[in-house]
């Protein structure tokens, strides 16, 4: 897995040298991966796995039913105190014993889970979260972690789990710093510790680790994308990057879409967002052919990358602007899909686009009230120069679809409104789909990767707020309310009829305010996981 998203690394610090001084401040800011190992142990869970672990530093998540039957045997470094501390109370209680036994492991980090009959996918996630808390708060460089047995969950599914919220919980987002010793330590590797009596099943673990860690090495490249400054990650930084990434990845074709054929091909909506931009907007495509036996049967994932949004002459206020930064999201998330599922090699033709510009105000700026023409031949009416991520999706669409014959289903996912926010806070992702059955797709496969959408309407009535008298579309609604359905009807119109659509607005879901568990502050990946799973349920040749 290090290797995997190490190779990676090292392409881009290569791209870096030519590109000049000015990725410096990028170089040094990417996130070491966190290597996952599984390691075969005696007994199901400590303290009967403790022998041949001496000098190690062990995390054991445990229940409170597990607890109970520690009481029960005397263990020295277990006192009554160490147990009441677990037993009864909350889940993600933390606490460190020394075992005394001179072959006993060093440190063992205890962490409460609960009672065993309200056991939870997601309070096994809160437990792992504290315990890498917990490590690096230690400042160890590496530890095992007992896979324990989950009511309903396979031993796969449960090691799986550890290993990304491991990996997810290991970030930290402080490279920039001039002072290496000023950077928060963290883990450099963790070992899985599964039990022996589950070692006919060793292989299918591995496996599943394997992946789950490869997926969440792509949120982590996500993150890192999206957390980058404009000033040190331009938008020819992001094209070298993605054209280095097709170079390096042999299922992975590249093709961009600069500025001369934007105007060429009349897309009037990316050309005015980009056009007060200190670079020139532009579409990059990047095709994983994984099912080469039915090369049109494809499926589009598209992302709004503005790299920084001052809002136009429509200006942001202060207060609203500082973290536009983060307005490229989408566009690193699907980068980070398109590396995922072309390390994965997911049997399925997947095509990924990152739509880029930036609004900035400059004498070129345009203008609330302009009326553009848009690469499908729609005219439209600017209602408000910041809402700008619809206008660049638009062409986007339009051109995959036109570009990419056979495109059946597309997904966008783009931090698009303030409204979704509003609506459903940072917890869930807002879809807005006419498909009841790709609705029905996303969720399930949501629920399991704990990257939850919710189901938002597409009424007609929202429709008619963009009718506009002079044109044949308004970019805006005619008020604030239901800004999110409005903006997701806007985009509905560069559909193709017959196409498979989704709308993923991940504005509240993919940039927080503050740390929620392994969620950190600012760029979370959100959407790496949900996308990859859902492309192998239901779009690969040999679906899981």
């Amino acid at each position: 897995i290090n290797a995997e998203y190490g190779g990676f690394l090292a392409m881009l610090h290569a791209a870096r040298s030519r590109l000049g001084h000015s990725l410096r401040a990028f170089s040094t800011s990417l996130s070491p991966a966190l290597n996952v190992t599984v390691t075969s142990v005696s007994g199901s869970q400590w303290p009967e796995s403790a022998p041949g672990l001496h000098g190690r530093t062990s995390v054991a998540l445990l229940f409170e039913e597990d607890v109970a039957a520690l009481a029960d045997q005397n263990l020295p470094e277990f006192t009554d105190l160490h147990v009441e501390s677990l037993k009864g109370g909350k889940a993600s209680n933390v606490l460190e014993v020394f075992p005394g036994s001179a072959d006993g492991a060093s440190r063992l980090v205890v962490v409460g889970m609960g009672s065993k009959q309200q056991a939870s996918t997601n309070g096994l996630q809160k437990a792992v979260h504290a315990a890498i808390q917990r490590l690096n708060g230690i400042g160890v460089s590496s530890a095992g972690i007992f896979v324990p047995g989950m009511p309903d969950m396979a031993t796969e599914e449960v090691a799986a789990c550890i290993a990304e919220v491991a990996v997810l919980s290991n970030y930290s987002w402080d490279g920039n710093k001039s002072d290496p010793s000023k950077r928060k330590d963290r883990l450099a590797s963790v070992s899985l510790l599964v039990s022996r009596s589950h070692e006919q099943n060793l292989v299918s673990v591995e496996q599943a680790v394997e992946e789950q860690a490869l997926i969440s090495s792509g949120t982590i490249l996500a993150r890192d994308l999206a957390n980058q400054r404009a000033n040190q990650f331009t938008l020819d930084h992001f094209e070298h990057a993605a054209v280095e990434l097709g170079a390096n990845m042999e299922t992975l074709e590249v093709k961009v879409v600069g500025l001369d054929q934007i105007e060429k091909r009349k897309m009037g909506l990316i050309e005015a967002v980009g056009r007060a931009g200190p670079k020139p907007p532009r579409l990059i495509f990047l095709e994983h052919k994984g099912n080469p036996a039915e090369p049109t049967n494809r499926v589009g994932v598209v992302g709004k990358g503005i790299l920084f949004d001052t809002g136009g002459l429509n200006l942001k206020p202060t207060g609203a602007m500082e973290d536009m930064y983060l307005d490229k999201h989408g566009a690193a998330t699907v980068m980070a899909i398109m590396k995922t599922v072309a390390s994965l090699g997911v049997k399925a033709n997947v095509v990924g686009v990152l739509a880029l510009a930036e609004n900035s105000v400059d004498s070129v700026s345009y203008r609330p009230s302009d009326i553009l023409t848009a690469m499908n031949g729609n005219t439209v009416h600017v209602g408000n120069t910041d809402a700008e991520g619809r206008l660049v999706l638009a062409d986007a669409l339009t051109c995959l679809q036109a570009d990419y014959s056979g495109t059946h289903t597309i997904l966008d996912l783009a931090t698009l409104t303030g409204a979704i926010r509003i609506g459903l806070g940072e917890h869930l992702c807002g879809i807005f789909t006419p498909s009841q059955a790709l609705a029905d797709q996303l969720t399930s496969v949501g629920n399991k990767t704990q990257e939850k959408v919710w189901r938002m309407p597409l009424l007609d009535e929202f429709r008619e707020e963009l009718d506009h008298p002079e044109c044949d579309l308004c970019s805006t609604g005619t008020s604030r309310e239901g800004g999110s359905s409005t903006a997701a009807h806007f985009l509905h119109n560069f559909i193709e009829d017959g196409v498979e659509w989704a709308h993923l607005d991940i504005a509240g879901v993919a940039a927080l305010n503050k740390a929620r568990d392994w969620r950190p502050k600012n760029a979370t990946g959100w959407g790496v996981h949900l996308v990859t799973r859902w492309l192998q349920e239901h779009h690969a040749s040999n679906p899981k």
